[in-house]
C-alpha cells in the first residue's frame, strides 16, 4: 500500500445550517437519482432543491442533517457523511416514490444493522476531492 498523508480536518455535527449543503452532497453521491426523485415530488414548475432540503429537514427515512457529520477545510464544509441505525421494519407505503421500494424491502431485511446514506469520494465536493477525506467521515466518531 502506498503511503498517504492523512488529512484532518476538523469534524463537527450537522445542523440546521447544513441544510443546503448536505442535500448538494446527497445529490452528488446519489449519481442524479436524488434529483430525478426531487424533480418527480416538485411536479411541473416545483422547486427540486426545495425538496431536497425538507428532506434534510424533516429527516424523511432518517435522511437528516441530526444525522449528518461535516468535515470542514478553510471553514466551509468540504464533504459530509449521513447515517443512522436500521432498527425497525418499515412498511412500503404510497408514499414512497416506487424507485425506493425495492431499497426499502432490503433495509427491511437488514434491520438491526447501521446504515450510510452517502459517503463516498463522490460526496467530498470537487475542490476537496482528495484521498483520505471519506475514509476519515466513516471512521470518524463523534
Amino acid at each position: 500500500m502506498q503511503d498517504m498523508e492523512l488529512i484532518r480536518p476538523p469534524f463537527r455535527r450537522g445542523s440546521l445550517e447544513d441544510i443546503g449543503t448536505l442535500s448538494e452532497f446527497v445529490e452528488i453521491a446519489s449519481e442524479g437519482l436524488a434529483m430525478h426523485l426531487w424533480l418527480k415530488i416538485a411536479g411541473p414548475g416545483g422547486d427540486p432543491w426545495s425538496i431536497g432540503r425538507d428532506r434534510v429537514r424533516t429527516g424523511a427515512v432518517g435522511l437528516s442533517y441530526e444525522n449528518a457529520v461535516i468535515a470542514q477545510m478553510d471553514g466551509r464544509p468540504a464533504a459530509g457523511v449521513i447515517s443512522y441505525a436500521v432498527d425497525n421494519k418499515m412498511a412500503a407505503s404510497e408514499a414512497l416514490p416506487e424507485v425506493l421500494v425495492p431499497l426499502q424491502e432490503l433495509m427491511n431485511e437488514a434491520h438491526d444493522t447501521w446504515y450510510v446514506q452517502v459517503a463516498r469520494r463522490r460526496m467530498v465536493k470537487e475542490e476537496w476531492q482528495h484521498p483520505g477525506v471519506a475514509w476519515l467521515l466513516l471512521t470518524k466518531k463523534l
